[in-house]
């Protein structure tokens, strides 16, 4: 019998697409700029720059990084853009992992979230928590399998959404591990 992978990676479909639309809607934006500057309109310019360049490129980086792959490993949970990992939680740091059932408007359809929440946030962080998030868009069940392994070896809990609060503790029902495929969808 082989011996289980040391990584198992998630790759989101796409990415790619997602890169190319924003760096050729920062190309536009630069061509209006250099237009603008052309014509003397310098102070147009810089504003149009700050405005429309530096907005585009944040949504475009946040759509970008949320559609990072999700990797699992023997030394935590991370998710990595083209090799370069953006964000990591060893299996030593991490608190808890929640779990929860949400409609997604892309999908058309309801998805598991999962949140891997770690018990010190790195230092550099987007999110207050520090948390990785992804979702599950198609199967997932090797990554999962992969995770549920390393759940057991460090006993890290899984908190499951079984009722309609989100805040009573009721509605939440810790396990050990992570179901490998989703509930009929309710």
């Amino acid at each position: 019998m082989d011996a289980p992978s040391t990584e198992t990676t998630f790759r989101y479909r796409y990415t790619w697409l997602f890169c190319a639309l924003t760096v050729a809607l920062d190309s536009v934006i630069v061509i209006v700029v250099i237009g603008l500057i052309r014509s003397g309109q310098f102070a147009d310019a810089v504003l149009f720059a700050l405005i429309f360049l530096g907005g585009m490129s944040m949504i475009g980086w946040f759509v970008i990084t949320s559609l990072a792959d999700v990797v699992v490993s023997e030394t935590g949970v991370s998710r990595r853009l083209w090799g370069l990992t953006l964000r990591g939680i060893s299996w030593g740091n991490i608190k808890t992992i929640r779990v929860f059932k949400m409609y997604h408007r892309a999908y058309r359809r309801k998805v598991r979230v999962f949140h891997v929440l770690p018990v010190r946030p790195s230092g550099f962080r987007l999110s207050p928590s520090g948390k990785i998030t992804f979702d599950e868009p198609e199967d997932l069940s090797d990554l999962i399998e992969h995770m549920n392994r390393r759940l057991a070896a460090h006993a890290i809990p899984v908190e499951v959404k079984v009722g309609a609060s989100w805040s009573d503790p009721a509605s939440w029902s810790t396990r050990n591990r992570i179901d490998p495929t989703p509930e009929t969808p309710s």
